[in-house]
């Protein structure tokens, strides 16, 4: 994918989620590693930065990714 194709972008630190958004079409356009604080042992963590060729709206992404479980009217999603 060329970027200067990129259209939306998308962050995420669950390896899940990235996986998910590669099987669906996205691309991996880095992967960040950072270190939370300064004590002795620092927690680090890691952000996926992800792109689709596609407009897509940040809300349909999280919904693709963490289905809700009731839908409009109130009724459990099977």
């Amino acid at each position: 994918m060329d970027l200067q194709s990129i259209k939306t972008v998308y962050e995420t630190s669950q390896s899940s989620d990235c996986n998910k958004l590669l099987k669906n079409g996205w691309k991996l356009l880095a992967v960040n590693l950072y270190q939370n604080g300064n004590i002795e042992v620092p927690v680090s963590d890691t952000k996926y930065i992800l792109g689709n060729s596609k407009f897509i709206d940040t809300s349909e992404v999280t919904d693709f990714l963490h289905p809700p479980k009731y839908d409009i009217n109130g009724w459990k999603q099977i």
